[in-house]
């Protein structure tokens, strides 16, 4: 990609620039969606415990959230291209059983995929804290080595590491949800293994878009910031993967011409 970061902001600025109350309104829904499941799992959590709390937000957010976020996506998209949705479409994919259930599947698959990188990358975490335990020494009735106290750190830096290793193997994913909402005919895996492609091409300027938006995901801490700074970085992402899609389009485009033979004619 040739694309500056500032040309993807710039374009991103005069899309929502017209359709500001729009984006707006979409962006609150779904802030107030997340907010509605926040609190009923709080509820929940005082019923039954703070690990219920956590159960019911993850059902919330895979059943609920995620299929309004993509719905935001969407909205988004289709605004890329002119057309002006109402806001109630961010719950386009709670329409009919076929698309909810497909969006689903989409957000299953990269979820599971995260989770079994996750617990692949953490082994090494896992077999310092059985070292470093107490209840195996006491199985062996010995008592536990001195050396042990002092692997503390090096379990933080290996978490660390681990955590780390499992965000850069999911950004390969991170053009899913673009393809999704572009095509909806293409297939889950197609739509993964598409996104794998190409991210090896764009993965760094997409890192890099994402610091470009530090000072504004540090505003979007405060939460209602975010009714102005989700719908910028939201299209500014899906710009970012329109002219990485064009651009692995043209390259593809440009073998396969180059692997036509081509005859000259003599005498």
């Amino acid at each position: 990609m040739t694309v500056s970061n500032s040309s993807i902001k710039a374009a991103a600025k005069s899309i929502l620039k017209p359709n500001f109350i729009n984006s707006i309104v979409a962006t609150v829904i779904l802030l107030a969606v997340w907010f509605v499941c926040h609190n009923i799992s709080a509820v929940i959590s005082l019923m039954a415990g703070s690990t219920a709390f956590y159960i019911a937000f993850l059902t919330f957010a895979l059943f609920i959230i995620s299929p309004v976020a993509m719905g935001l996506i969407r909205f988004f998209w289709r605004m890329n291209f002119g057309q002006i949705d109402n806001p109630i479409d961010v719950f386009y994919y709670f329409a009919s059983k076929e698309i909810y259930l497909k969006v689903l599947h989409l957000v299953f698959a990269i979820a599971i995929r995260t989770v079994i990188c996750f617990l692949i990358f953490s082994i090494p975490v896992y077999v310092l804290q059985l070292i470093t335990g107490t209840w195996i020494y006491n199985a062996l009735n010995v008592s536990i080595p001195i050396w042990t106290a002092n692997l503390s750190n090096l379990i933080s830096f290996i978490r660390f590491i681990s955590t780390t290793a499992t965000m850069v193997y999911v950004l390969k994913f991170y053009l899913a949800p673009m393809l999704f909402v572009a095509d909806e005919n293409m297939d889950i895996g197609e739509a993964l293994h598409l996104s794998t492609v190409i991210s090896r091409r764009t993965m760094l300027d997409f890192i890099f878009l994402i610091f470009s938006f530090s000072g504004w995901i540090l505003l979007s801490v405060l939460v209602v910031p975010l009714i102005i700074t989700l719908p910028y970085m939201i299209v500014s992402y899906l710009i970012h993967c329109s002219f990485a899609v064009d651009a692995f389009n043209e390259e593809i485009s440009k073998i396969n011409h180059d692997d036509i033979p081509t005859f000259v004619a003599g005498t």
